[in-house]
């Protein structure tokens, strides 16, 4: 049974991209890029079709499926990319580790009821009054 033989219209896809950074900012002159960096993007699957053109021969080839890039809110956006169902698998595409739709929208919920200031260095920050003498 191959990876994506399940998969259905909602479940949640992750994408890991491994990108070569600059050391500063856009000013740097210090020479070529060196550091490496991994970034994570999810997409959620939107459509699933079989394309008659592809699967003439073989059905397997034939089906598609459609997906969209996730944002920091849990929203799709962008156009929607097609992949055959095997060839997910063959451009990097695994289920997603987390329910990063939840997550999205628990922590926006949070930020609303001012709970939570923002997330970083893997912390999250949250909301306290300023004590005399102490920055922020």
């Amino acid at each position: 049974m191959a990876r994506f033989d399940d998969i259905s219209i909602g479940a949640q896809l992750m994408r890991t991209y491994t990108m070569r950074g600059w050391r500063g900012g856009i000013d740097d002159t210090s020479g070529p890029p060196t550091d490496l960096s991994q970034q994570t993007w999810y997409y959620i699957v939107t459509d699933l079709w079989f394309d008659p053109v592809k699967g003439d021969t073989n059905p397997k080839k034939g089906q598609m499926v459609g997906v969209r890039r996730l944002n920091g809110h849990g929203e799709a956006f962008g156009r929607k990319q097609g992949h055959t169902r095997r060839g997910l698998a063959s451009n990097g595409f695994h289920y997603a580790d987390r329910d990063y739709i939840s997550e999205c929208k628990a922590f926006l919920a949070a930020k609303e009821e001012g709970k939570v200031v923002g997330i970083g260095m893997g912390l999250v920050l949250r909301q306290r009054p300023k004590l005399p003498g102490h920055r922020l």
